[in-house]
């Protein structure tokens, strides 16, 4: 097995390989990740990519929530309708999806969206404690990277090389992604 080359990986303190206008530096405090939280997935129709995922990998309905207006979710009614919603134009922005193993965010993107093969990945959440929910969120806002969502359990920003991650604060008794 061959080593890959370093000459595309960023040197400390010069600009992203990218060209951003960011510098990637080391952090004098690594942040403790804890978990996964969850993986989102971007999909056109909610309904259909909840029957695959339940019936081919067994998962199960976790719940379904609406984004709020600063990236935070609100949970739907109970007694929730695909038909009637779609229907009242009130559809669910996500559906959570688990398993043993694994929990998923179907993230609705509308069905007139194009769905790229390379682009299906929406963010990957994680789980820290409260230190170091604290000592990210500073990190992330002196760095300024482009925070997509802030919320006070849960930060959305992408980093140098394009990837977003959704940070959240992992508290006993909040359910995966429904900060």
């Amino acid at each position: 097995m061959s080593v890959p080359s370093n000459e595309f990986l960023p040197v400390l303190g010069e600009p992203t390989p990218m060209g951003e206008s960011g510098t990637v530096i080391a952090s004098p405090h690594p942040i403790q990740l804890r978990a996964i939280n969850h993986i989102a997935i971007r999909v056109n129709e909610l309904e259909k990519a909840e029957t695959f995922y339940t019936s081919f990998f067994g998962m199960v309905i976790l719940g379904r929530a609406y984004r709020g207006p600063h990236g935070g979710y609100r949970p739907v009614a109970v007694g929730y309708d695909p038909h009637t919603a779609r229907a009242g134009n009130m559809e669910a922005d996500v559906t959570f999806l688990g398993s043993e193993a694994l929990t998923f965010a179907l993230r609705r993107v509308g069905r007139g969206d194009r769905v790229e093969a390379n682009a299906v990945l929406d963010h990957i959440s994680v789980d820290v404690d409260v230190h170091g929910f604290a000592e990210l969120r500073g990190e992330v806002l002196m760095r300024n990277f482009d925070v997509l969502a802030l919320a006070p359990e849960s930060i959305s920003f992408r980093d140098p090389f394009g990837v977003v991650w959704e940070v959240t604060l992992d508290e006993v008794g909040v359910s995966p992604g429904l900060t």
